[in-house]
């Protein structure tokens, strides 16, 4: 079984499987209730039976089936071993389902191994109301190493994303012997990804991954719609409480990586403090984020672009800046 409580207008962000915090004897219920429902019917393909639990009346409810394959079947197969789309297909061409061809185990030696976590990268605008963004993706890169699975649609560099469709972009899933080892995945996943030219969700994804309640596996459908919103871990995730900058060497390292994108920005702009009688060891590390933010700005000669990042930081120039030096990476 899988959870998707975790949602946004009653759309799936996130999916684990497992459910972490599901009672074992509810869990029972459901997967019998599914099998019955289904015999019922005279059902003999892969679906999908979708429940409500009220975690206050401790009462669980059916909602739909759904006869197909869906978005976060990845989970499932993470943590069972089973490819549910070719075993889909198989059957309809007339295969056992514990013949050659499918080799599936009985049902109650269908192993189930750590947990998994899905996340849906989209390219929309978490700090406009989640409203599909859209242009050409000029630089895209994406997360892989052990423990990390990418279903992917239409992100490669060079790929233009239109209005007209789905703006769902790929499928993060991860995978860890227990809940927090693949919640640490997907985190590092999430920020090994560069999409450059359309906007994505991943910083609020990134914040939900570090909500605490989520993070509990005691996170219900209310999750998004009832955490306050803060400027969190990334300024333009807003919805869903996540990390502030607490670092104390957050200055030092911001600086560092001004340096690492242009030195001789970086140089020249403590050469001309010192020039002005600044002692060197006294400049704010944010002046010279702004410096090379504004330098920046000037080559890329847009001055939409510019006007647009002012009037969504709302004058907050250290995240603008912030924004533009993280456009050189």
């Amino acid at each position: 079984e899988r959870d998707c409580s975790v949602q946004r207008r009653h759309q799936k962000v996130v999916e684990i499987a497992p459910s972490v915090d599901l009672d074992p004897g509810v869990r029972r219920d459901l997967c019998e209730a599914s099998v019955r429902l289904a015999a019922g019917i005279g059902y003999n393909n892969a679906g999908t039976i979708e429940f409500l639990y009220d975690v206050d009346k401790k009462e669980w409810f059916f909602i739909e089936m759904n006869p197909r394959i869906q978005v976060e079947h990845t989970v499932t197969e993470q943590i069972t071993g089973i490819d549910l789309v070719r075993s889909q297909i198989l059957v309809a061409a007339g295969a056992s389902l514990h013949g050659p061809e499918l080799a599936l185990p009985q049902q109650d030696a269908v192993p189930c191994n750590g947990f998994a976590v899905q996340a849906r990268i989209t390219t929309e605008d978490p700090a406009n109301k989640f409203m599909p963004n859209y242009g050409k993706i000029v630089t895209y890169r994406s997360a892989a190493g052990f423990g990390v699975r990418l279903d992917s649609g239409m992100g490669t560099t060079g790929s233009v994303i239109t209005p007209f469709y789905d703006s769902l972009l790929t499928k993060v899933t991860t995978i860890g012997q227990t809940f927090p080892m693949a919640l640490q995945r997907m985190l590092r996943a999430l920020r090994e990804f560069r999409i450059r030219g359309v906007k994505t969700n991943i910083p609020f994804l990134e914040n939900v991954i570090l909500n605490p309640e989520f993070a509990s596996g005691k996170a219900t459908t209310t999750l998004i719609d009832t955490t306050p919103s803060s400027p969190a871990g990334r300024s333009d995730a807003p919805l869903v409480v996540g990390q502030t900058f607490s670092d104390p060497d957050a200055d030092l390292h911001l600086t560092a990586l001004a340096h690492f994108v242009n030195p001789r920005l970086v140089n020249e702009y403590v050469a001309g403090c010192a020039r002005a009688g600044a002692a060197a060891v006294g400049i704010n590390s944010w002046d010279i984020i702004t410096h090379c933010g504004f330098h920046y700005a000037a080559a890329r000669g847009d001055i939409d672009f510019v006007r647009r990042s002012i009037k969504f930081y709302k004058g907050n120039l250290r995240h603008w800046c912030l924004l533009l030096i993280a456009n050189y990476c």
